[in-house]
């Protein structure tokens, strides 16, 4: 057995660890960069081209808020309110169509748009991983990202998982080069990068937050940095972070507190019996967005009770005894979205499947009603939803478990999703749940889903190495918020997507160090001549792979669609494209069979 080669390839990683210094990227990392980045836009821009729905703002196999997007853009173009101007979403994803002119259809100059993000994700993704691993590693992780299903899907929907993706890459380089040495202007960068992530998906705040305490403690304990000086990068960051969500939450700020002051006058002396001063003074006490959405349904109620008078008691018992609630004022300084309180609720819901439903929306008045602030119920959601949801998961514990491994599940599918148009090896079709990305409609090919989930395991193990540690601080934060937002909130195929550069991470480095165990571990020693043939071998699969990405995206599949149960429905809509539909929940997506061209 080849003893001394072993001892040395041990000595070597241990050569490694002695030091957290990241490797100085070269010319030629750059050039593999740029082909890489090349590869991933081809193979995306011949998948859109292709596709019958690249016209779609949203796609046939991923819908999500796509549409919303585009309508919210379109009212910025038009200076009218969305929503109310509230922060009820996440901002970042309407204002990039307005600001480039692409609110409105077709909508295929955005989709590429979103398809050169997503290819600057793949070579960006090797950059980080050639810098703090290998470079091995950096291509497997990149080819991966490159001809990934869920990227695919991605990158041909107007959706904020792509953005998200880009950014999250890039926080990765460049909280690695900061751990590695702290500088004033990585962290500015840090902190221009967490503020974008911020209006791109809410939930970041949860890196940002973890990220930053262990930044802190791993540069004062592992690198010995000057306490001042990580305090005034705290401070930095932190700074940096509110002038980029400033000018939005500014604007949120404003809508809030009109929401609450401001309401058309109410016409008392329009009602019978007289209204008294009291009982004025407790309907003006409502927030403004409470009070013209509720004085028709009061008076009906008033009329029914057959009062003789309304005060101020009759006014109170109203929302006591109807709704169970009375509205409160809107929360006026939101962190980018207001919205989490309701999504709580409506995911932890006795009622609730793990994704998006409308059960909790439901009243005793109607089963099926439309989110709206003037309903005492749902106004209880958005602004009690954190209580709301905890009282649910108190009452139906045993419940609360079987929907936490539900969303683990749907989480567990966007993992282990395929490769290429196909989304080999499962095939085209599957299942689309509400707001969400399809994925198979059984659990299918249990072989792949191992081979990547041991791959992935195996990348754990290596992170575990001390050169490898900055890397596994930060994967390891940012698998653990997404878990807990899993948990808290919607369990999506998508959540998974949003972070699939992690994942391409840990299977590129774990699959490197199974080939390279693989190599330093043989019994006999390899002629030289025998490992340029073992690199011509893998050049040349990854060669065969980008050549199979190629030929199923220039034939992609098409789709018949048809509700998955009977409350689901698909509706066609052409005005947003030829050809295209939406569903209002479950869909099937079915594969046409057609010739190959």
């Amino acid at each position: 057995m080849n003893t001394h080669g072993v001892r040395n390839y041990y000595a070597g990683m241990r050569t490694l660890g002695a030091t957290a210094s990241l490797s100085p990227l070269r010319t030629r990392d750059a050039l593999c960069a740029l082909c890489i980045f090349l590869i991933a836009l081809a193979i995306r821009l011949v998948f859109l081209a292709r596709s019958p729905d690249a016209a779609w703002p949203h796609s046939a196999t991923y819908e999500g808020d796509a549409i919303v997007w585009t309508v919210w853009a379109q009212a910025l173009g038009r200076g009218e309110p969305f929503e109310f101007d509230l922060a009820f979403r996440t901002p970042a994803v309407a204002f990039l169509l307005h600001w480039l002119g692409l609110a409105a259809g077709p909508f295929f100059v955005a989709k590429v748009l979103w398809s050169t993000v997503g290819a600057a994700t793949a070579a960006l993704l090797y950059l980080t991983l050639a810098r703090c691993a290998w470079r091995g590693a950096g291509v497997i992780a990149a080819l991966f990202s490159a001809v990934s299903f869920s990227a695919l899907t991605m990158a041909t929907s107007l959706n904020n998982e792509v953005l998200y993706a880009f950014l999250l890459t890039a926080l990765l380089f460049a909280t690695l080069s900061w751990l590695d040495r702290p500088r004033v202007f990585t962290i500015l960068v840090l902190g221009i990068l967490h503020g974008l992530a911020l209006l791109v998906r809410a939930e970041h705040l949860a890196v940002v937050a973890l990220l930053a305490i262990a930044m802190a403690v791993y540069s004062i304990t592992a690198t010995l940095a000057s306490r001042k000086i990580v305090a005034l990068h705290g401070f930095v960051f932190v700074a940096t972070i509110a002038l980029v969500l400033t000018p939005w939450t500014l604007r949120a700020h404003h809508a809030a507190v009109r929401m609450n002051t401001t309401s058309p006058p109410i016409p008392y002396d329009s009602m019978w019996p007289e209204w008294s001063p009291s009982a004025i003074a407790a309907f003006e006490a409502l927030p403004a967005y409470a009070r013209s959405g509720n004085f028709a349904p009061f008076g009906k109620w008033v009329f029914q009770q057959q009062a003789r008078e309304i005060d101020a008691a009759l006014v109170e018992r109203y929302f006591r005894e109807t709704w169970g609630f009375t509205p409160e004022p809107l929360p006026t300084w939101p962190i980018v979205s207001m919205k989490g309180p309701l999504d709580f609720a409506i995911a932890n819901h006795a009622t609730a499947d793990g994704g998006f439903s409308r059960e909790a929306l439901a009243d005793r008045f109607d089963q099926n009603p439309t989110f709206s602030f003037a309903r005492p119920s749902h106004a209880r959601l958005a602004t009690r939803g954190y209580a709301v949801g905890l009282a649910a998961i108190r009452e139906h514990p045993d419940g609360w478990w079987r929907l936490a491994r539900e969303k683990l599940r749907r989480f567990g599918d966007g993992v282990t999703l395929g490769v290429f148009a196909t989304n080999w090896p499962y095939g085209a079709g599957g299942r689309r749940e509400a707001v969400d990305m399809v994925v198979p409609a059984r659990r299918a090919e249990p072989w792949w889903r191992f081979f990547l989930l041991t791959t992935m395991i195996v990348g754990c193990v290596t992170l575990s190495t001390r050169r490898l540690r900055p890397l596994a601080l930060v994967v390891g934060i940012v698998l653990f918020s997404r878990l807990a937002i899993v948990l808290a909130f919607y369990g999506y195929a998508r959540q998974a997507a949003a972070i699939g550069p992690v994942f391409d991470a840990l299977t590129g480095i774990g699959i490197a160090t199974l080939g390279a165990c693989v190599v330093h571990l043989w019994p006999f020693e390899l002629p030289a001549k025998l490992r340029t043939l073992g690199r011509v071998i893998a050049f040349c699969a990854a060669g065969i792979l980008v050549v199979i990405a190629f030929r199923t995206a220039w034939n992609p599949p098409q789709y018949v669609a048809r509700g998955a149960d009977a409350d689901s429905r698909v509706t066609r809509n052409e005005a947003l494209g030829a050809g295209a539909f939406e569903g209002n929940g479950d869909i099937l997506l079915e594969e046409i069979p057609r010739l190959v061209n």
